[in-house]
């Protein structure tokens, strides 16, 4: 079986541990981009 990681690993290995800059301004991005989506999908 291959080598599977979670999306947090993932997210660890490359922007570092929850709670460091890098890995913040990472989450708040995300969390913008997903609010974006449902504001797109609640006016459709």
């Amino acid at each position: 079986m291959k080598n599977i990681q979670t999306l947090d690993q993932i997210k660890t290995k490359y922007y570092g541990e929850i709670g460091t800059p890098e890995r913040d301004r990472l989450e708040n991005e995300l969390e913008a981009l997903r609010i974006g989506f449902k504001i797109r999908s609640a006016r459709e």
